[in-house]
């Protein structure tokens, strides 16, 4: 005798299955961050006449619900143990990103970066030199960017240190000179 198969009938799709508790977390920080900011934003807005016509009452009222569903939500996923996964996936991200050769230079030339817009915003002279009917000016911003690109150009090109400080004074001292001579100003102009 031949079997007859039974056909179940597949449940619906079940929506809390598919989301960890991480993403619950991470989800009900980053609403309940956009609706404290509405929220402010909300409280700004002028009241021309009384509270009840006042512009910003109805996104106060929308941001101020969203910030409730975004604390129950978080709750919930607390319970659940949203932030031990939130924790410990941004742990296993970063220690696979730093593992990485790509990744430690990535984060060299932000580092880089950084130094070089605190150098550029803290430090400034300005020398003139007059050679032959020339004057010459050299800024603190070429001295530093061409030290600076030199170093990122040693580092991501990996050519010679005269080749990486003869291509990064070419091109700081084009740059500047382009502004200093053709549109009049220095670089970079005075914060």
């Amino acid at each position: 005798m031949r079997k007859v198969r039974k056909y179940q009938v597949a449940p619906e799709e079940n929506t809390v299955d598919r989301l960890t508790a991480g993403k619950d977390f991470a989800s009900a920080v980053v609403i309940g961050t956009l609706a404290i900011i509405f929220v402010a934003m909300s409280l700004r807005l002028e009241v021309p006449g009384s509270i009840y016509t006042a512009p910003g009452m109805f996104p106060f009222i929308v941001s101020l619900m969203l910030f409730i569903m975004a604390v129950s939500l978080g709750a919930r996923a607390v319970r659940h143990g949203g932030i031990e996964d939130v924790l410990g996936r941004s742990v296993r991200a970063v220690k696979n990103y730093v593992s990485d050769e790509e990744g430690c230079r990535t984060i060299m030339l932000m580092g880089m970066v950084v130094i070089y817009v605190l150098l550029v915003a803290f430090i400034t002279f300005d020398l003139r030199i007059t050679a032959f009917f020339i004057d010459f000016r050299l800024t603190s911003y070429e001295v530093i960017s061409v030290v600076v690109i030199g170093l990122v150009l040693r580092v991501f090109w990996r050519a010679s240190l005269a080749r990486c400080a003869l291509v990064s004074l070419g091109m700081i001292e084009a740059l500047a000179s382009v502004f200093r001579y053709g549109f009049g100003m220095i670089m970079p102009e005075a914060f």
